[in-house]
This record gives C-alpha cells, sequence and structure tokens, in this order.
C-alpha cells in the first residue's frame, strides 16, 4: 500500500484479525509493534530477535520455518478458534504499553545491533 493516511493506516489494522510477518530477516519491525498496539494476534518468521516480541501461542505463532505452506497452517490455526484469538488479542492490547516504553524497545534495538556487530565479520 505504502504509505497511507493516518485514517487509512488506523481502518487497515483495525479491519484485520491477524497480523502476518513472515520474514527470515528483520531490522526493527514497526509494523509488528504497530498491529501488537492494535491488538492483533501475530504470526511471524524465526528472525532474530523475535522472541522479545512474540511468544509462541501466548501473542502470536512465531514459524519454525517459512514456507507458503507453513503460512498457510498458522493461519488456520489461528482462525479455528475464537477463543485463541481473543486471548492472543487480548495479550497484545493489554502488554503493549508496558512491553513498548521507550527503556524496553531502546534494548531490544541494542540487543539487535550488539548482535548484528557480532555476527559481522569484514
Amino acid at each position: 500500500m505504502g504509505h497511507v493516511d493516518d485514517r487509512t493506516f488506523s481502518l487497515s489494522y483495525s479491519a484485520a484479525d491477524v497480523f502476518g510477518l513472515p520474514s527470515h530477516i528483520e531490522g526493527f519491525p514497526a509494523t509488528l509493534l504497530e498491529s501488537r498496539a492494535y491488538g492483533l494476534p501475530v504470526i511471524v518468521g524465526p528472525f532474530p530477535g523475535v522472541e522479545r516480541i512474540v511468544t509462541h501461542q501466548e501473542n502470536g505463532i512465531v514459524l519454525d520455518v517459512v514456507t507458503p505452506d507453513s503460512i498457510a497452517a498458522a493461519i488456520r490455526v489461528m482462525l479455528s478458534s475464537s477463543d485463541r484469538l481473543k486471548r492472543m488479542a487480548q495479550a497484545n492490547a493489554s502488554a503493549f504499553s508496558s512491553a513498548n516504553s521507550w527503556r524496553v524497545v531502546a534494548g531490544i534495538l541494542c540487543e539487535l545491533y550488539e548482535r548484528s556487530h557480532r555476527n559481522f565479520k569484514i
């Protein structure tokens, strides 16, 4: 969709039942934090640092491997239970404000940069 105005942004998240970010590598996934702020259960790839944002089966599903079949299976699992969706949505909505304070966000960023620095070889 590219850049959208604030109203379209809000309506897009509000209209969704689930948010998917099936990446292998992410820097700092603002869209994942935004989706949590809107109380959306999430489906994410196993990128470094994801465990700091998503707890498997608590507020989303962390894929072991990202394939079309694994994404489809995760969507089916999520949508098969309205109780599961509600529980995960509530976990994201209630945890968002405390989990995304500046101190926590800065800590996540620092951890990701440190990991990248350790893994980067010239």
